[in-house]
């Protein structure tokens, strides 16, 4: 029945398969049109179809969380584990089923939702005909949910093949084969095509999974070994009317929504409020650097959840080159988790992170002491160490270098496609929830004012370092923005060595954000290295609320506006709002100085000084833009 619908209604029918995510890629219905993967361990009973959007789809792709979003639209929708039945479902499947019918935040589907009968495992076995798309040892299937990340990636032919919902292997393959085919001259039906909006240059980077573009009419009965791409479903795909039924018969099922009570949110619950933990920390000689980017951090809510609701032990690669096996994950967590407990606004408590220190301290050297450290060296190695530990990507191997050939073509790319091609690569590799929230773009370009020839290179980024103008003992932070993009001059000794002229030329150097992330980080550099190590006590007026698309690339033709179209999004629309919710702020010098952290906490507690084991409630804004901020943590709206 199932295969009748997807050959005659795909365009009808949305598949939920909720099996892990080896399991989906490893195999799965590669017949549908539009498809869905959500882990079972993501769906608590708690959720609302809201939830599940924002917090269970966290590694699901862009056209996937627009699919669920627009569940409504399908004339049915399907949900399936490896072999539930209609008499006997899973506790994770029951459960979707009742959030998708009872919690539905708003979204009627038109139909009762639909479970395969049997699941994966008796789609498989009645489709002998269906190839998997790879060969090699299979995963453990089932409800035992006990398998170890290492179980299956210490598999090494399923740990480089296997598919990811950013189609690294497909992407990885083709960079260079799309670099290199600009050159090619088309051939008089690549001609005819590039009249289609199906077919742009750009688009041949990516697999049909990751773009949300037409494709090319195949044959329902082939098997394809790589996922289809979840189309973006627009009402005109939809009948008129559901009065004249499909050619294939749909499920007797009531063809009205079924009624719910009202949308839940817990963005107002007794959870979601306690996220605002209030919890100090005890200095344990020196360590206020510490305690202050660490209070800084739990003021992301999201993040913070994930590690107290325990969602991150299904992401820590044990296999990861760089990650600690997990161990600073779970003490993150183990520490996020007793704050939350000890939390309360009426009278905050404070907990002693020695066990937390010790870990830090046994990874790294420079934090074996007592002396004092600077806290933004050590916010970026803390987010660094985390990500390592939940590098889903963190075993797989290092991206080849590009040739000389392909870096020139990549030279004559806008920058909006080169930074999207470079962040699809460095996705590669790294992937996980701190990359998600924290890590943003910058592209760097050297231009040689004698022959015009450019090199530029695109990193990620978890905090962004801006210089302070030394014009007056007072500026603002769009002046220090402004400072951080301004064009540099590199001549006599930093000239850079051009590769066309084959000598050190005078040079403009060039700083953009290329992307921006969830959660922006901003580090002052008010030390500044002379003959002697200073402090710029330079007075920073900075918003509390920041409008940053001046900074981001602007899209120079409606060619490449309709070729970024056919590349993956992941968040960059503007406009680009941020909103502060915390700074950390340092007084005195490097060697003998304090840290201290402003944390917005909501309605009641409003913006509170975290001083070590001391907590302070409601200060006024006048207080939290002061002389003395070193870091800033913005939050996009």
């Amino acid at each position: 029945q199932l295969l009748s619908l997807l050959k005659h209604h795909s365009d009808l029918v949305l598949l939920i398969d909720l099996r892990r995510k080896r399991e989906f890629e490893f195999e799965h219905i590669d017949l549908a049109d539009h498809i869905i993967q959500l882990e079972p361990v993501s769906i608590r009973d708690s959720y609302t179809c809201h939830e599940i959007e924002k917090y269970s789809m966290i590694t699901d792709t862009d056209e996937e969380r627009e699919l669920f979003a627009r569940r409504d639209r399908f004339e049915l929708v399907i949900v399936l584990d490896y072999n539930s039945t209609r008499e006997s479902k899973s506790p994770e499947l029951a459960r979707l089923i009742s959030i998708l019918t009872t919690k539905n935040a708003g979204v009627f589907l038109k139909r009762k939702p639909v479970i395969l009968d049997g699941g994966y495992k008796a789609w498989s076995e009645s489709r002998s005909s269906l190839s998997s798309p790879m060969h090699g040892p299979r995963p453990v299937y089932g409800r035992d949910r006990s398998e170890s990340v290492n179980s299956i990636s210490s598999h090494e032919d399923i740990t480089v093949k296997r598919r990811t919902s950013y189609n690294e292997r497909s992407l990885i393959k083709n960079v260079g084969e799309f670099l290199s085919g600009q050159s090619r001259p088309q051939s008089s039906q690549s001609s005819v095509e590039l009249k289609s909006p199906a077919v742009v240059p750009y688009h041949e980077m990516y697999s049909r999974m990751d773009l949300p573009s037409p494709k090319p009419e195949l044959s329902k009965s082939s098997s394809s070994p790589s996922r289809p791409s979840p189309a973006l479903l627009s009402p005109a795909l939809l009948p008129s009317s559901r009065s004249s039924p499909p050619k294939a018969q749909l499920p007797m099922l009531p063809t009205k929504p079924i009624s719910s009570p009202a949308p839940v949110s817990r963005s107002g619950s007794v959870f979601q409020n306690s996220l605002s933990v209030m919890t100090g920390l005890t200095n344990l000689g020196n360590s206020c650097y510490m305690n202050s980017a660490l209070q800084c951090l739990i003021g992301s809510k999201r993040l913070t959840e994930f590690f107290i609701v325990g969602t991150f032990k299904q992401h820590i690669n044990m296999n990861s080159r760089l990650g600690s096996k997990g161990i600073l994950a779970n003490e993150f967590s183990s520490l996020l988790t007793e704050l939350y407990r000890k939390s309360s606004p009426s009278r905050p408590q404070s907990v002693t992170p020695r066990q937390f220190r010790k870990v830090i301290a046994s990874l790294n050297s420079m934090y074996r002491t007592l002396d004092q450290q600077d806290c933004s060296e050590f916010l970026n190695y803390a987010l660094d160490s985390l990500h390592e530990d939940l590098n889903e990507n963190g075993n797989h191997p290092k991206l080849p270098e590009l040739s000389k050939e392909e870096e020139e073509k990549r030279e004559k790319l806008p920058i909006r496609i080169a930074s999207t091609i470079e962040w699809e690569r460095y996705l590669k590799t790294n992937f996980s929830i701190i990359v998600d929230i924290f890590q943003g773009q910058i592209m760097s370009q050297l231009r040689c004012l004698n022959c015009s020839t450019t090199s530029t290179t695109y990193n990620a980024f978890s905090t962004v370092s801006l210089p302070i103008p030394e014009n007056g003992p007072k500026s603002t932070l769009a002046a220090c923005f402004d400072e951080f993009v301004k064009p540099e001059l590199l001549e006599n000794d930093n000239a850079w060595l051009c590769p066309h002229c084959k000598t050190k030329q005078r040079t403009l150097k060039h700083l953009q954000i290329s992307r921006l992330p969830q959660v922006l980080i901003i580090h002052l550099k008010r030390f500044k290295m002379g003959n002697y190590l200073t402090k710029l006590n330079t007075y920073i007026d900075y918003p509390l609320e920041l409008q940053l698309d001046k900074y981001w690339p602007n899209v120079g033709s409606e060619l490449e506006r309709l070729e970024l179209s056919r590349l993956p999004i992941r968040g960059q629309v503007p406009p680009f709002r941020y909103k502060l919710y915390g700074v950390i702020n340092h007084y005195g010098n490097l060697i003998n100085g304090h840290y201290t952290a402003f944390v917005e906490k909501g309605p009641g507690n409003g913006w509170c000084l975290f001083d070590d084991e001391k907590v302070y409630k409601n200060c006024a804004p006048s207080k939290v833009v002061n002389g003395d901020a070193y870091m800033l943590f913005y939050e996009r709206v």
